[in-house]
This record gives C-alpha cells, structure tokens and sequence, in this order.
C-alpha cells in the first residue's frame, strides 16, 4: 500500500484539499505528514489517525469506493432501499 493514497482517502473523509488542513484535522504539523510521506510511513500515519479518529481507519483501508462517510454526509446509506428490498 501507498501513503499517498491513504493520505488522498483522508483528504476526501475531511472533504478538504491540503496537507495542511490534515495535518490541523490530525493535531500534528505538515512537515510531519511531508516527512511520512517521504519515508512511506504508514504505520506512523495510521497510528496517529487511530489515537485522533479511530473510526476513520475503516474508511481509509476500505477497498469499497461506496462506503458511507455519515460524518460528511447527509446521513444516507448507500443501497439502502435495495437492501429492505432483500430482506422483505
């Protein structure tokens, strides 16, 4: 696995754009992130995102592009209606 995409996955999960605003969402500094990503420090990212917002860490290692993001979103779970379909 890439840092960079970990790091794109998080941009989106915040909706922001920078490393800057990531590196205030993670209560650490940019030059800290810059430094993970030149080492391709995964595990260092993913334990700072863990003591931050534990929930955050199924997003960003979720293979699925359509998992739920309820913080950013309007609370609707993709498929929903489908699955009440199933289980009538």
């Amino acid at each position: 696995m890439n840092i960079e995409i970990l790091i794109g996955k998080l941009l989106n999960y915040y909706q922001i754009k920078t490393l800057n605003d990531l590196a205030i969402k993670l209560d650490t500094t940019q030059s800290t992130i810059s430094g993970w990503k030149a080492r391709n420090a995964i595990g260092a990212l993913t334990d700072t995102v863990a003591n931050k917002a534990p929930e955050v860490l199924e997003y960003i290692f979720s293979s699925n592009p359509d998992i739920n993001n309820f913080q950013n979103s309007n609370n609707k779970v993709s498929g929903f209606s489908s699955l009440i379909l199933h289980i009538k």
